[in-house]
């Protein structure tokens, strides 16, 4: 799936936009089996929680009122690290 990103960072590759906001708050790239650990935890919970808000956009939801979202996994990250990998 192709992912649009209405926000102008001169980042052009296809990734989703959860993977993206969690890599710029945390300044690290995180490896696929990471994203994959995340994706199968959160990623329903986030756009269901983005569904509910009436954003238009996800990377517009995450940058507004998904912010607790993503400290809330980067949290899950540090806590359980031998878990995800890091």
């Amino acid at each position: 799936m192709d992912y649009v990103n209405t926000s102008i960072d001169n980042d052009y590759s296809n990734i989703h936009p959860l993977r993206k906001s969690i890599n710029r708050y945390r300044r690290t790239k995180m490896s696929q089996t990471t994203w994959n650990k995340i994706k199968a935890t959160f990623l329903r919970q986030v756009e269901n929680d983005w569904v509910v808000s009436g954003g238009s956009m996800l990377d517009d939801f995450l940058e507004m009122g998904g912010n607790s979202w993503i400290e809330k996994i980067s949290k899950d990250m540090d806590t359980k690290r031998e878990w995800y990998g890091i």
